[in-house]
């Protein structure tokens, strides 16, 4: 069937895992032979044969005829934790993550949940509070959701155990969303010196908004999770909420819709050629949100209007999220996703459950179409680093001669796309020190690159 509609297929033979576990011998050993099939060393084999394969074909006859940039993974109970790994769910073992993650997936997802409604905090008829529900379910799926926390204590559904319980769930990361979840785009700049103890919640402002929540949520965090990333509500804009944010130290922001920016892209604000007039080239990396649980708009009368996900409109919404997810996928871009675990508007309690699911059904997608998941804070890193690298290159007649400047942001993986596929790497820094260095097809991808160093590599072309 997928060969009739002109995809290439790859079926891999994970010796130790495969059909000879059950009819390769004696049959009163089958129980141990299961047992080492099931072991933590084969699980990560299973990975190392995929990357094998997918370098042989690609470096094969066959390989002119296979676009890298639109590979999926595919597989069925152990076959689908294989998928999962090489797509990017990441593990920790003796206290150190382990990623077998292959580079060749360009296209990412980052799934973000906005905690500003009261079944989002407490449990009640919709059944326990949504955000703790949504962190688990994305928890018992292996992929990390970002969450923008509103600390709304002047209406009274601000509970500060849920933060606590969000870090129990292992989520990916925590951010800030504002004290009263208003619409905040003719808010004067105010105070950045505001507290909960002289803030006028009556009188809002921009910098009292991310101040008293700052001060509100941080202190409740792990070493784990800095309090680096925000975003504003109903995605509305304040003139100065980007020089105020970059003030109190806030590294990434989300609060604009890819729409309005013309990219899906994450932005490094300083390079950004557009909106001078509020983004004031702040030294920040903006994620742009791509894909939504509802459409709103501005009524005449001033009034919010809002289209939810719910039972009655979740095909559209999966329509419109599967194209996206499609497009973006194609374009290698990178996804931002929001959704709110509350019921939303004009919506009952079992919305909060509808609105799981669809996350759900979204997962198993990315991870079909092998999207990488991240989070604000990993998204901010990377493009931080790949912004302030340098890059220079000569050719030597079979190899590039590369010279890459890391400055003081860097990022766990960098990549170098070629015009050529590239047999073998080696790279190392002015001081000699090698750095990890792997030839992927078309693409060099380098692992933990040191901070303020120039790494000089070697990129000999296949023959």
């Amino acid at each position: 069937h997928f060969a009739d509609a002109g995809v290439a297929c790859l079926h891999r033979q994970h010796v130790g895992s495969d059909r000879r576990v059950w009819t390769g011998g004696n049959p009163l050993e089958l129980l141990l032979r299961l047992r080492d099939a099931a072991q933590e060393a084969e699980a990560i084999a299973r990975v190392q044969d995929l990357r094998f394969g997918l370098d042989r074909l690609l470096e094969g006859a066959f390989g002119p005829r296979v676009d890298p940039s639109r590979i999926v993974a595919a597989g069925h109970s152990f076959g689908a934790n294989t998928a999962m790994l090489a797509a990017g769910a990441r593990l920790e073992r003796l206290g150190r993550a382990v990623d077998f993650r292959d580079e060749r997936v360009r296209a990412a997802i980052l799934l973000s949940h906005d905690i500003d409604a009261p079944d989002a905090f407490e449990t009640g008829e919709h059944g326990g509070p949504g955000a703790r529900r949504m962190a688990e379910m994305e928890q018992s799926q292996g992929v990390p959701g970002t969450f923008f926390i509103t600390s709304d204590y002047v209406t009274g559904y601000w509970r500060p155990g849920l933060v606590k319980e969000l870090m129990a769930a292992n989520v990916g990361a925590i951010g800030g969303h504002s004290v009263q979840h208003l619409f905040w785009s003719d808010f004067a700049a105010g105070s950045c010196e505001a507290s909960k103890a002289n803030y006028s919640p009556a009188q809002p402002t921009a910098c009292g908004e991310i101040a008293v929540n700052r001060a509100l949520v941080a202190p409740l965090l792990t070493d784990k999770y800095p309090f680096r990333s925000w975003r504003t509500p109903y995605l509305s804009q304040n003139p100065a909420q980007f020089k105020l944010l970059a003030q109190l130290g806030f590294q990434e922001d989300s609060s604009v819709s890819g729409a309005d920016l013309r990219t899906s892209l994450p932005i490094w604000l300083p390079q950004y050629p557009y909106h001078h007039d509020w983004l004031m080239h702040q030294p920040m990396v903006e994620l742009p949100v791509t894909v939504e649980d509802g459409l709103g708009w501005v009524n005449a009368d001033g009034s919010y209007g809002r289209l939810e996900l719910n039972p009655n409109t979740w095909q559209t919404f999966q329509r419109r999220w599967h194209e996206t997810l499609l497009e973006q996928s194609r374009n290698g871009s990178w996804t931002t996703v929001l959704v709110h675990p509350s019921k939303g508007v004009s919506s009952g309690p079992e919305n909060v459950e509808r609105k799981i699911d669809a996350v759900r059904w979204l997962i198993d997608e990315a991870k079909r179409l092998n999207l990488h998941f991240g989070t604000a804070p990993e998204a901010g890193d990377f493009w931080r680093a790949r912004a302030h690298a340098t890059l220079s290159t000569q050719w030597l007649g079979d190899r590039y001669a590369v010279q890459l400047g890391v400055s003081e942001a860097t990022a766990p993986v960098l990549s170098l796309r070629f015009g050529d596929n590239i047999a073998s790497v080696t790279a190392v820094t002015a001081a000699g020190v090698a750095v990890q260095a792997e030839a992927k097809g078309q693409v060099v991808v380098l692992r933990n690159p040191p901070a303020n160093s120039q790494i000089q590599i070697t990129a000999v072309v296949a023959k």
